[in-house]
């Protein structure tokens, strides 16, 4: 070793530097790895980069920046292909025509304002299931949700009073449920409840105009069900439960300053001024 120091001009001690950094970035590498492999598996089956980066704090943590992760993942094979999702919605009942859509255009400035409601079917273990989503469009939090094997209209009632839990009653007194106009949403049952709670209904003319609904639709057929590993119903939603609370309080979204749904909440609750979100007008 003594002639190769010489030929080569390093010192034995540069050398030694040189294999201890070395094998300390190799282990840093090997700990992100599990971790990322670790997160989509527990919480996440599609997190991409930028969410890996921002939820497991990975420039705090290992003073790496977001491209240079990228190009990790990238390197190590951990990038995700594309998914193309085929969008399947609901069919529109008669009633449902009998209201508009509320929400072309408009400006909300906090949550309780406009709240969305959908209708998914979801393939677990050969078997075929429906989830039920009502969601804030403000922060984008889940606050109702039921999956079962049928989409009676009761699930639909259900998903609403966990919303009602959630917030409170008075809290959605003229709030506006939109959907994409679903029979469960028109149905004699549902209304009678919205009206008791003060709720006004809105209908989308197609699925684009339910987009917040369809968005969270997708990351829960793609991202939570793949983690599933349950096959009863009650072993399913116990894990979907752990999932969603998750996404609630923990994931932090790049829509949201990079801030979980229940974070941007608080945050803005605090705040003189508000954010104002502009919803898309389709007209």
């Amino acid at each position: 070793m003594k002639a190769f120091y010489e030929r080569s001009g390093v010192s034995r001690q540069a050398h030694q530097q040189w294999l201890r950094s070395h094998e300390s970035k190799k282990l840093v590498l090997f700990r992100i790895i599990e971790e990322i492999n670790f997160y989509r598996s527990k919480f996440d089956h599609r997190a991409g980069s930028r969410t890996l980066f921002y939820n497991l704090k990975i420039k705090e943590r290992y003073d790496i920046g977001v491209n240079k992760f990228e190009q990790l993942l990238s390197r190590e094979g951990l990038s995700l292909p594309v998914n193309r999702v085929r969008v399947i919605t609901t069919k529109s009942s008669m009633q449902s025509w009998n209201y508009k859509n509320l929400i072309l255009g408009l400006t909300i400035t906090g949550i309780n304002q406009v709240i969305v409601g959908d209708i998914s079917y979801n393939y677990h273990k050969g078997e075929k299931y429906y989830f039920f989503s009502c969601i804030d469009v403000y922060s984008g939090r889940v606050i109702g949700w039921n999956f079962d094997r049928n989409m009676k209209s009761e699930r639909a009632v259900e998903v609403l009073d966990m919303a009602v839990e959630c917030r409170g009653a008075l809290e959605l007194v003229n709030a506006i449920h939109h959907t994409d106009g679903g029979g469960q949403y028109f149905s004699r049952l549902f209304i009678e409840l919205a009206s008791m709670l003060g709720l006004r209904m809105s209908r989308a003319r197609n699925c684009l105009e339910n987009g917040h609904a369809e968005q969270f639709n997708g990351y829960f057929k793609h991202h939570i069900m793949p983690l599933v590993k349950s096959t009863s119903v009650r072993g399913i939603k116990r894990e979907i439960e752990k999932c969603i609370h998750h996404y609630n309080f923990k994931r932090k979204q790049e829509g949201l300053g990079w801030l979980s749904p229940v974070e941007f909440e608080i945050e803005q609750s605090n705040r003189t001024n508000p954010t104002e979100i502009k919803l898309h007008n389709f007209d």
